[in-house]
């Protein structure tokens, strides 16, 4: 994991958070252009950003001091909700080195999912600990918390209706009275609703249409099913050590064997079990829920055994928070367990195989880890740094355009983003950051400072148009989102303002001259949809 480096989305928020002017705008309007608003997790970016820099070992180890911190506070929960410790702690270790979990935060721009858990849990633990003896400051505490998760990713919402269905659920020697009761209820409605509104107002309509398109009935209906189609893949995770995965699956089907013991079964009824496994269940549909309208049109591909997928560690983000939930579901079975009047060379084989796997889990983790390191210098750092090597010492106009032609193949992460992959890492007031770089392939957004701009620089590219309409420019502060198309024929090739570049041998040489006397063929492809 130290040796990784950014990739796809990364270089986005690095690039936002090192060449914007003002943080206000970062974190107070729509300051992407997609279909999120996550002001607080954005903030996070641009104060790890100030304070690491591009150094991206640091960006990893704060990613998973954050995961781990959520382990701790999954066991926080566990405990407020009077699970033993041997089953606590079993259960929030089982978080933190199952490899799924681990992978969501292993990508740098899964950070959002690590945060929403993490107010979430905070939130939940604050209610159960106001239910038991309601205090002011508890609640103030829940409120805030349960800001902090929805404006963390959109996720947040499953942790409100998980907490409402935590208050409505009366747990032992809890103390707050039926008005108590119906205060928090009401306190969760008001922050949620509260938050959706302020995402109606700062959101742009075009990205939600991507998404709803056939409605809000089929696009949960479709998106949950394919988020349960996907679930035992992600649960199971057959990557990294065999013999682990192995113990994994060998102690996952003890561990959901268990409850067809009658003496367990028969403990699992006990409020404090069955509420647990409830809850924890009632995450994971939830978090299903809310996932839905993204996971109806990306792919949700699990790890195989044959090779690493990137498309498995980016997928997993959709299961990071159903995780927690089945540690809370699984730990209500290990305590139904403990509760249990079975006997003790079975327990001690329990014990045996919960060791092995969470063993297995973490070698299989760690696999995926030093995979995804190789893989992102593989396919993006190489190309990044080649390009900012050509780019770093030209003395360009504002209003520029580059285009980093003939980049192989295993370059496709770095042509997506190649314009914030660039400025990412370029030094600020860097006079490249306002101009417009590319391959033969438009990427997904340019992101220019456009304080020297006249406003038709990007011309002869073509703002792109979602839903019939055009996708204008996106203005945060001093840079300005740009989502185009490269035009077809002579246009691009002709421009005044275009510099041309070839990758060969490691390196981005100019090619200009070649490509405007056309002795150097180049071909553009847009792959941005244009209506």
């Amino acid at each position: 994991m130290r040796l990784g480096r950014p990739l796809l989305d990364d270089f986005v928020y690095i690039t936002l958070s090192r060449h914007i002017d003002g943080l206000w705008a970062l974190i107070a309007q729509d300051s992407l252009g997609t279909y999120f608003f996550r002001p607080l997790v954005m903030l996070v970016w641009w104060l790890t950003v100030g304070a690491f820099g591009t150094e991206p070992s640091l960006h990893y180890a704060f990613n998973v001091a954050v995961h781990v911190a959520n382990g701790l506070l999954a066991y926080g929960l566990l405990r407020a909700y009077r699970i033993a410790f041997a089953p606590a702690a079993a259960a929030a270790l089982l978080f933190i080195v199952h490899p799924a979990a681990f992978s969501a935060s292993a990508w740098l721009s899964d950070r959002f999912d690590l945060f929403a858990t993490a107010f979430g849990l905070c939130m939940l633990i604050a209610l159960e600990r106001h239910l038991q003896a309601p205090r002011r400051k508890t609640f103030v505490f829940v409120v805030l918390s349960a800001l902090a998760t929805v404006w963390s990713k959109e996720i947040g919402f499953a942790m409100l209706a998980v907490g409402a269905i935590a208050v409505a659920w009366r747990g032992e020697a809890q103390m707050a009275t039926i008005r108590e009761r119906w205060t928090l209820l009401g306190a969760l409605a008001a922050c949620g609703l509260f938050a959706i509104a302020l995402r109606q107002i700062v959101l742009r309509d075009a990205p939600e249409g991507m998404f709803f398109g056939q409605g809000v009935a089929a696009t949960l209906a479709v998106g949950i099913a394919r988020w349960m189609q996907g679930l035992p893949g992600f649960l199971v995770v057959f990557q990294g050590n065999e013999v682990g995965v192995a113990a994994w699956c060998a102690a996952l089907a003890a561990l959901l064997a268990l409850p067809l013991l009658p003496a367990v079964r028969a403990a699992l009824a006990g409020s404090v079990p069955a509420r647990t496994c409830g809850l924890g269940l009632a995450m994971m549909t939830m978090a299903a829920a809310a996932q839905a309208p993204v996971a109806k049109v990306i792919p949700l591909i699990p790890y195989t055994l044959e090779r690493f997928d990137f498309a498995a560690l980016a997928a997993s983000r959709f299961y990071y928070v159903p995780m927690a939930g089945f540690a809370l579901f699984a730990a209500a079975i290990l305590e139904a367990t403990l509760r249990a009047p079975l006997p003790r060379h079975l327990r001690m084989a329990l014990a045996v195989l919960l060791v092995a796997a969470l063993t297995g889990l973490a070698a299989s983790s760690r696999s995926i880890g030093r995979d995804w390191a190789r893989y992102t210098q593989d396919r993006s750092d190489v190309f990044v740094r080649a390009a900012v090597r050509a780019v770093l010492p030209l003395g360009v106009e504002p209003g520029c355009h580059l285009f980093l032609l003939e980049t192989p193949p295993a370059a496709r992460h770095f042509r997506d983003v190649a314009d914030t992959a660039v400025k990412a890492m370029l030094p600020p007031g860097h006079a490249a950051i306002s101009c417009f770089i590319q391959g033969e392939h438009a990427p997904w957004n340019h992101l220019v400072d456009t304080r020297r701009l006249a406003g038709d620089e990007h011309q002869p590219m073509q703002v792109i148009r979602l839903g019939g309409a055009a996708f204008e420019p996106l203005r945060v502060s001093n840079l300005t989102h740009y989502y185009l198309a490269i035009p077809g024929g002579d246009a691009a090739i002709d421009n005044a303002r275009a510099l041309f570049f070839a990758y060969r041998a490691g390196e981005f040489h100019d090619v200009t001259a070649e490509i405007r006397s056309r002795q150097r063929a180049v071909r553009f492809y847009d792959d941005r949809p244009l209506h």
